[in-house]
């Protein structure tokens, strides 16, 4: 079992940002995905989710290929945070993460008891249930980032697909947010997460550095984060300290 992407090719118009990546995210296990803006990362995500479609290549959840799920099926097995996640202003932010339960429920059916234990644990997962009856357009980016996880969460989902997870979050969230995505690949979930803060991607089970959409380095966070590496694909001088979980600090 795992999600796929093998050979994949994208483009939009002639661009080609995208150009034969292969990534495996299994159960279990946290991937950090890195490299400098307009690299491909966010449109990597995409195309693991299936928003959008390889030129080449193919993307296959448990065996499958992602073309052959329909949009409900693919909702129970894989969830995504978006970077710029659209909510609607007026709803409350437990409204918001009922909504995750929409691929579990029939047109027009009720919450029953377990949607509602499920909503409210997503809740208390995320440290949002203080705001659970607040207006998801009064609450702050950081507060609404986590009330899109928990909305998430409340999918149930087998594999977790997070695109910026720690932006606008004050520093306390994105340490909180990051122990989330680890206890929750811990707990047996595939979780992909496209991060800029190279010192976050240290905390995750495997890297992959992405340069021009390709793969420039993939490996245990001590066999990509080396300065050579990181000073040939940002082109600026870093220095690391090495270790199991290595810091990066730069020049």
């Amino acid at each position: 079992m795992s999600l796929e992407l093998v050979g994949v090719r994208f483009g939009y118009g002639r661009a080609e940002v995208v150009r034969g990546v292969d990534l495996r995210l299994d159960p279990g296990e946290l991937v950090g995905l890195i490299g400098p803006n307009g690299t491909g990362k966010s449109t990597l995500v995409g195309l693991a989710s299936g928003l959008l479609r390889p030129a080449q290549g193919e993307v296959r959840l448990d065996g499958r290929p992602l073309a052959r799920y329909g949009r409900r099926g693919l909702a129970r097995r894989l969830a995504v945070v978006p970077q710029r996640p659209e909510l609607p202003e007026g709803f409350s932010a437990r409204s918001v993460v009922a909504m995750g339960r929409a691929p579990h429920l029939g047109f027009f059916a009720a919450e029953g008891e377990h949607d509602r234990r499920v909503i409210e644990a997503a809740m208390r997962r995320t440290d949002t249930l203080g705001f659970a009856d607040a207006p998801v357009g009064s609450l702050s980016g950081g507060e609404r980032q986590r009330v899109v996880l928990a909305r998430a969460l409340a999918q149930e989902p087998g594999w977790l697909l997070l695109d910026e997870p720690t932006t606008h979050l004050d520093l306390r969230y994105q340490v909180e947010m990051m122990r989330h995505a680890a206890r929750l690949a811990s707990e047996g979930l595939g979780v992909l997460a496209v991060l800029h803060d190279l010192n976050q991607a240290a905390r995750c089970d495997r890297v992959m550095l992405i340069d021009g959409g390709r793969v420039a380095a993939a490996g245990t966070p001590s066999e990509v984060l080396r300065a050579p590496i990181l000073q040939r694909v940002f082109r600026t001088g870093v220095r690391v300290h090495p270790g199991e979980r290595p810091t990066v600090v730069p020049e």
